[in-house]
């Protein structure tokens, strides 16, 4: 088997036997105490299975494994020990999240069998790992490139709330979750709903009558029964769901849910939706802010201070003129894009994708726009032409 083990006892004799009963049948590795198994974890990269001994000096098998689960989660946890008091069986679960506990002596057979199905289960959880992290993402990404063409007023905020939520996400000083990007991208798929001149007054923080808002206020349910359906969005729907609720529980959905109870994702998107809807009204950002603060009971306050502190890090951009044929995948608008007749084809904020440049290209070709767009560039940085270039869409390119 090519996934490594990791076997840590204090007493070399037992690891010997290990390693020279099982050497080919699994590629081992040893280590003599805690801290060793940790050294050589950080200079090996993780392994599939450890397997620690209980009593061990300085730091036993539980402290042991406890930090591995912390550090290395996919790593599988295994526990050998001789010991058979209950606690330290309740301990090492509890704090090690432990797959197997093993009692000793126990059987070269019976070790290898544990130690095989160790790694069955590191090869599954890798494997749905990289699925998550491929299939999924990807289909998100897919989706909401969709979407944004679909219906580009509502959905070009998605690149404007994504730079707001990576900002706040960093200022928390909290790990980027998977989930996190795929939640903003997908906050609003629930306004497929919404006809084209609601879609323009929501993107444009223009108010809202009466049935108007009552319309635009179902997108959260609507964004909730979509996603809930797909294996492994349940905590992004979730945030959807609750997208609308302000802390103190008033909002949407009408329920006793209130503070620390909201998920955190629909906590974070209801301080980054709220700004950028100030935003889109013309404000300052202190002029966001200070409007966000005479409501502040409706917002998470640790949430509402990351905002605060992040945008008062803001660095800002200096608009730049482009040509179509010079533009490139990843390039942010500074303005929006709209056809001589004012359709809006991509909102400002947005990284042009492959298919949004073929669309700009198609369009101009049509006559449809000009041939120059407004791109946004960091103080101090040049505008490189010289990247992958669009390739246009035409019946000659088909049948050629």
């Amino acid at each position: 088997m090519s996934q490594r083990i990791l076997i840590v006892d204090d007493e070399p004799n037992i690891l010997h036997s290990y390693k020279r009963n099982l050497r080919k049948k699994f590629d081992i590795d040893t280590a003599e105490s805690g801290q060793q198994a940790l050294e050589k974890m950080a200079a090996n990269g993780p392994y599939a299975v450890v397997v620690s001994d209980m009593q061990m000096p300085n730091m036993n098998g539980v402290q042991l494994l406890a930090q591995i689960r912390q550090k290395y989660p996919d790593t599988v946890r295994m526990m050998l020990t001789g010991n058979a008091d209950q606690q330290t069986a309740v301990d090492a679960i509890n704090h090690g999240d432990i797959f197997r506990f093993l009692n000793k002596p126990c059987s070269t057979d019976d070790f290898a069998h544990a130690v095989t199905a160790g790694i069955e289960h590191y090869r599954l959880l890798t494997v749905e790992k990289e699925l998550l992290n491929k299939t999924l993402a990807g289909s998100i990404r897919v989706l909401a490139e969709v979407l944004s063409l679909a219906n580009p007023e509502i959905f070009g905020r998605t690149a404007r709330l994504q730079k707001i939520m990576r900002k706040v996400v960093e200022e928390l000083g909290i790990e980027r979750e998977w989930w996190l990007e795929p939640m903003v991208l997908l906050s609003q798929i629930g306004c497929i709903i919404l006809p084209d001149k609601l879609s323009r007054k929501v993107a444009e923080g223009q108010p809202l009558a009466t049935e108007d808002y009552r319309l635009y206020s179902k997108h959260p349910g609507i964004g909730f029964n979509l996603l809930k359906q797909i294996p492994r969005m349940e905590i992004i729907a979730e945030a959807i769901r609750y997208q609308e609720k302000c802390f103190d529980g008033t909002g949407n959905p009408a329920d006793s849910i209130a503070g620390d109870d909201i998920p955190f994702g629909a906590r974070l998107l209801k301080v980054i939706l709220d700004y950028e809807h100030a935003e889109s009204m013309g404000l300052t950002i202190d002029a966001c802010l200070e409007r966000m603060y005479k409501q502040s009971k409706w917002y998470d306050p640790t949430i509402l201070q990351a905002l605060y502190d992040s945008m008062h890090h803001n660095v800002p951009v200096i608009p730049k003129k482009v040509s179509l044929e010079d533009l490139y995948e990843g390039v942010v608008l500074a303005e929006d894009v709209r056809t001589v007749k004012g359709l809006l084809l991509i909102s400002k904020g947005n990284p042009l994708t492959t298919s949004a440049l073929h669309r700009l290209n198609e369009y101009h070709n049509m006559g449809g726009i000009t041939g120059t767009v407004w791109v946004a560039m960091p103080p101090g940085h040049e505008y490189h032409a010289e990247k992958q270039k669009p390739q246009s869409v035409n019946a000659d390119d088909k049948n050629a």
